[in-house]
């Protein structure tokens, strides 16, 4: 007779998985089934557009690397977080359009991902099923994640770090290279998933890890030593290798940009202060998501950066763990988070101080409060550690009665000092809190000692599982609802004042109109992206947004484009001159100070913007502008400069007429009949748009002399341009845009984006891709 353990060997993990995957439905199911929860902020402003825009263009067969309706055109694919590279998205894409309950279901299955791999992390370190689906549960729904739940690119970082952890790990202690191999696999979707300050912490944990396990094997002789070396120099580089398709575009735009790599102490150092440790036992205490405790509070950093709580049994098991296990490892992740913990906090205690001037690295970023994943993490470890040290035979119930009565009463003790909660919650509020933790104590002690009184086995398995639904359910009631995870969907009748302040979307169904669009029209909705379509040949043109106190003010912050959804305006179709991304390159920053700051009128006609919007709630006043700058328009006239402050003090000059003289960067070399000089014979010049997709334009354009063509989309290093099939030079006009010299007479003008950083990167990619390929098969083989 077949054994069924020989048929299904792994049936127990598979069930594991399973109920991971049932619970992470049910902790989402607002969102997921019954659609009264849905994402917020960044999840809605800067993701939803930015990963429908890019599925539109993958469904049509086009790689989304260009986009053509925030920054006067802006290469997306070089921003990490708009993840044009990464697979998941590229998968979902092939399935459905990115709307914002994909994009809800996309950050429930990360959470789903993130459980898994820490549930087969803690499988690797020899811990039972049910320690290791406590180490899952307590990471998967920790304080870090939920509290980021708005941050999608972060959330699927954070995802891959159990596995990669994992499989690190298990090459070293086995010594083989095929699992270095994989484990660089899952490193570069960590790369992928987009978040640099994420992925950067991962592999600087990942690193410490490496050397502290590379010195703990050397006892076992020099050539187990100098392999282990080898397979974290191969982990590493192949997963940088396997990225590069994105990392080399990313380099390039942020050398491009005005980001500041060198950042303050104060800023890279914001952390969590003290009276954020709160949070670690009462995750709500300051009024959660939709109150302004934290703010009364005056903590420094976002709500989405505070939030440590993960649960009272995890706290509960990893304390046990330092004190009563006898795993060799547990003083080792143990100190992992204690480290943890003191680096989040940053300037708030002196350890930063040496990471900020020593570690490179950690000086680039802001919110070290972001490193909080790792302490999560170890101390999801810990719980394990301590759920499994609990079902062991060496455990007493009068050893384990001891500590469980000192821990009540340090949580009694805690209560008592406890601060009142800030802004008008009555004491009232405060009591539910105390008693709700008094009675989860309570049962977890109750539930633990019968775990120990027990002696028949399928009780004692059925009490294990018993303290699981213990965590799950302290996760559920306290967290599901009140974390960023809290927001309603339009038209619930609890829909938020946040949600109702940006559903001020409306005010670009308004200026759609204007556009000769129907309100609620969606750029996924098209069956093309070719812009000329669907315009139907309209002219094109922007949108410029400014405030009403101050409506000059450059460098010009995010913020004001709230009131149309921040990017969720390109979904409308409309075209920005601004946009909301963290990297912008720095001659459109530059263009939009000097420019904006002395005559904002002038910055809204170079950049085609028909509309300039004045921030003025409830209402928003539109100043329509009735020439501005074609997108392609044709001059005769045009002006060579080299120095960019000399042409932007040009541009800005109220007796300069841009519409006469277009200004080219550079002293290009000017064929005979030169366009720039007059003459009495009348000149006639038109361009027309043919085609308008993200990486490529067509145009046919007609003078009687020689010209140049702008090209009112903003300069970018990859763009090249062919006249008549011939490639010509492409040149900068009027600091941020595109130009081409033509000669007189019809002509066919095609743009096309293809950089070289992509194609370099690419090659990298696909080559280090093929090596892995190769290496696994021969190392499987052997």
């Amino acid at each position: 007779m077949v054994s069924l353990k020989r048929t299904f060997p792994h049936k127990k993990e598979i069930l594991s998985l399973t109920l991971l995957f049932f619970i992470t439905i049910i902790f989402f199911q607002r969102g997921l089934i019954s659609d009264t929860t849905t994402i917020l902020w960044d999840a809605s402003d800067y993701f939803y557009p930015m990963l429908a825009y890019n599925a539109k263009c993958i469904q049509n067969g086009i790689l989304p690397l260009w986009n053509p309706f925030i920054f006067n055109g802006y290469p997306s694919f070089a921003d990490p977080q708009a993840q044009t590279f990464y697979p998941i998205n590229y998968i979902a894409s092939i399935f459905t359009n990115f709307t914002p309950k994909v994009i809800y279901g996309l950050l429930a299955f990360h959470f789903f991902l993130s459980g898994s791999f820490m549930f087969l992390l803690c499988r690797h370190l020899k811990y039972n099923f049910s320690a290791s689906i406590v180490g899952a549960i307590s990471f998967m729904f920790s304080g870090f994640l939920l509290g980021h739940f708005q941050h999608y690119s972060m959330i699927c970082s954070v995802a891959f770090l159990p596995a990669t952890f994992l499989f690190l790990d298990k090459a070293l202690a086995e010594r083989d290279y095929k699992y270095a191999l994989i484990g660089a696999i899952f490193l570069c979707f960590c790369i992928l998933a987009g978040h640099p300050q994420t992925y950067f912490y991962i592999c600087f944990v990942l690193g410490v890890h490496w050397i502290y396990r590379t010195i703990s094997i050397r006892k076992f002789g020099k050539g187990e030593f100098y392999k282990a070396i080898i397979i974290g120099l191969l982990f590493f580089s192949i997963g940088i290798l396997l990225s590069m398709v994105q990392l080399l575009p990313t380099l390039e735009l942020i050398q491009l940009s005005n980001r500041d790599l060198a950042r303050s102490l104060s800023s890279s150092g914001s952390g969590i202060k003290f009276i954020n440790m709160i949070t670690l036992f009462l995750p709500n205490y300051f009024g959660g998501i939709t109150a302004e405790g934290y703010f009364n509070w005056k903590t420094g950093i976002g709500i989405c950066q505070q939030n440590l709580y993960m649960g009272v049994l995890p706290i509960f098991l990893s304390i046990w763990a330092m004190v009563a296990s006898r795993g060799t490892q547990r003083i080792y992740y143990g100190i992992g988070a204690v480290l943890a913990l003191v680096i989040s906090m940053g300037i708030n205690t002196p350890i930063f101080y040496i990471f900020f001037h020593v570690i490179p690295g950690f000086s680039f970023f802001q919110f070290i409060a972001r490193f909080l994943f790792v302490f999560h993490f170890f101390v999801a470890i810990l719980a394990a550690e301590g759920m499994a040290s609990l079902s062991g035979s060496k455990t007493t119930v009068k050893s384990f009665g001891f500590y469980s009565l000192v821990f009540l009463l340090g949580v009694i003790l805690y209560h008592v000092i406890l601060p009142d909660p800030p802004g008008d919650m009555l004491q009232f509020e405060t009591l539910k809190r105390s008693l709700h933790m008094f009675f989860l104590f309570f049962g977890i002690i109750c539930g633990t000692v019968l775990l120990f009184l027990w002696k028949l086995r399928k009780r004692l398995a059925w009490m294990k599982y018993m303290l699981v639904a213990i965590l799950f359910c302290d996760m559920f009631f306290l967290t599901s609802g009140t974390i960023t995870v809290g927001g309603k969907a339009p038209g619930s009748k609890e829909t938020s004042p946040h949600e109702l302040k940006e559903q001020a979307v409306e005010v670009g169904s308004v200026l759609a109109r204007h556009a000769g669009f129907e309100p609620g029209q969606l750029l996924y909705d098209m069956d093309t992206l070719d812009l000329c379509q669907i315009y139907n040949e309209k002219p094109l043109f922007r949108i410029y947004l400014s405030r009403q106190d101050q409506p000059n003010k450059i460098p010009r912050d995010a913020w004001i484009l709230r009131e149309i959804g921040f990017n969720r305006a390109f979904l409308h179709r409309l075209f920005l001159v601004d946009g909301y991304s963290p990297v912008v390159t720095k001659q459109h920053a530059k263009l939009s100070e000097v420019i904006g700051n002395k005559n904002i009128d002038r910055l809204v006609d170079l950049c085609n913007g028909r509309y300039h919007v004045v921030i003025k709630p409830p209402q928003l006043p539109i100043t329509i502008h009735t020439k501005p700058l074609s997108r392609a328009m044709m001059f005769e006239h045009a002006e060579f400069m080299e120095n960019e402050d000399k042409i932007l003090e040009k541009l800005s000059d109220r007796d300069f007429n841009p519409h006469k003289t277009v200004i080219i960067e550079g002293n290009t070399k000017i064929p005979s009949g030169d366009a720039h000089k007059s003459s009495k014979i009348n000149h006639e010049a038109t361009v027309k748009l043919l085609s308008y997709f993200p990486n490529r334009v067509e145009m046919e354009s007609f003078s009687t002399k020689n010209a140049f063509m702008l090209f009112n989309d903003s300069y970018y290093p990859g763009w090249r341009v062919l006249v008549d099939g011939k490639p010509e030079k492409v040149l900068k006009a009027n600091y941020n845009f595109k130009a081409v010299q033509l000669p007189y007479g019809t002509h066919h003008i095609s743009f096309i984006f293809d950089p070289v950083s992509l194609k370099v990167g690419a090659f990298i990619t696909t080559f280090t891709f093929m090596g892995i390929l190769t290496g696994l098969f021969f190392l499987r083989r052997k």
